[in-house]
């Protein structure tokens, strides 16, 4: 059963999303949990762009674990997804468009995924959005607004080690 993640951590990035999205407490990366315990998500550093990496790549400090308020076939269907972009670029221009909003790219351009962009676009194409975006515009997605989604139950919530 594939799950969703949220994760803080300490260097450059994560603390300046959590900075600019207003949640200095929150985390500033999401992406999937798959069963084998790995992660599949798309980083801007650690490989850039959509890959499977080991869950101790991510360095956090906090991760905070969520599964979807679907029916197995529907979480299959997400895991299916997620899988079909593996290779796809970060998307640089997402990730820039925090500080500069002009720069922000059409939504669910799939030729280049940030981390939150990812997670919201598999859901999408899987048939279960996890935003009513008359809430949230789908180009401003945020790991935030990921973690806060009614349609994920979160299982965990605390430092990486007392996960699994």
């Amino acid at each position: 059963m594939i799950r969703i993640f949220g994760a803080a951590s300490h260097g450059v990035v994560n603390p300046t999303i959590r900075w600019a999205t207003h949640d200095m407490d929150g985390v500033g990366h999401s992406g999937f949990l798959l069963d084998s315990g790995e992660v599949l998500d798309s980083h801007i550093v650690k490989g850039n762009g959509v890959q499977i990496r080991p869950f101790s790549y991510l360095d956090a400090f906090r991760i905070v674990v969520c599964d979807l308020k679907a029916d197995p076939v529907t979480v299959a269907r997400v895991e299916i997804e997620a899988r079909r972009l593996i290779g796809t670029p970060y998307d640089w221009r997402w990730l820039m468009g925090f500080a500069f909003p002009p720069l922000v790219r059409g939504w669910n351009d799939e030729t280049h995924l940030g981390c939150s962009e990812y997670v919201e676009t598999v859901c999408i194409n899987a048939g279960f959005p996890l935003h009513d975006y008359s809430r949230v515009h789908p180009q401003h997605m945020t790991p935030r607004d990921i973690m806060l989604s009614d349609r994920l139950t979160t299982v965990y919530d605390g430092p990486p080690g007392g996960y699994r």
